[in-house]
């Protein structure tokens, strides 16, 4: 399965070049994106993540949503880390990939999961 998922990485674009403000109203449109259906990032880590949430895995562990306020995570908290993890998902832990969302979007739209991610 490594050599089949290295065949295949994730296409993680460059993080924007902002300014300060351009940053900041990016982290706005991620905190918008974070609690909106479309992402539903709430909806497993409910107080971003400080809420127990036990859910059963693909193995029928039991785990729990990471509390995305400690600032640590697993598989790195580079921003280029948090997107793959966005944009492939993590997919025995139930956790939706998000790769249709900046696949399908305009060229000229912001990258929704850098705003996710900036936030």
């Amino acid at each position: 399965n490594w050599g089949v998922a290295a065949k295949s990485a994730i296409p993680i674009p460059p993080e924007p070049a902002m300014t300060e403000k351009e940053r900041i109203e990016s982290a706005v449109r991620g905190a918008r994106l974070y609690n909106a259906p479309e992402f539903g990032c709430g909806s497993c880590h409910a107080n971003y993540g400080r809420a127990q949430q036990l859910k059963w895995d693909a193995w029928g562990t039991i785990v729990q949503p990471r509390n995305l306020t400690l600032g640590v995570y697993r598989g790195g908290r580079r921003g280029e880390d948090l997107y793959a993890r966005l944009y492939g998902g993590i997919v025995p832990s139930g956790m939706t990939a998000f790769h249709d969302r900046v696949a399908n979007a305009s060229p000229d739209a912001p990258n929704k999961l850098w705003d996710i991610v900036h936030f």
